[in-house]
């Protein structure tokens, strides 16, 4: 899924990403503080609304698979990992880490 991306980058031109970090920064940022607590927020909020028609232990392995989509989007869609509890402790320590 990210080959086609890939192939387009040029390797040759990395050495100038000091030049204009600003995209690289903004990613970065995006990227690790940002988007995780986005989907975990996002799942907290799809759980509340769709509480009536979900079971509370399915619930919160949405809200982890949404974490896990909005950290490692690749990863957490090769791995189908389904019945891991992510508790905010961990979200953020994995963030800062």
């Amino acid at each position: 899924m990210g080959y086609p991306m890939m192939i387009a980058v040029d390797v040759g031109g990395l050495h100038r990403i000091a030049e204009q970090p600003r995209g690289l920064v903004i990613t970065l940022v995006v990227n690790w503080p940002i988007k995780p607590f986005n989907t975990a927020l996002l799942g907290v909020f799809f759980k509340g609304v769709f509480a009536a028609w979900i079971s509370p232990a399915d619930a919160e392995g949405y809200i982890a698979r949404l974490i896990l989509l909005g950290a490692t989007p690749y990863t957490a869609m090769l791995l189908g990992v389904s019945d891991i509890p992510v508790p905010w402790a961990t979200l953020i320590l994995s963030v800062l880490l």
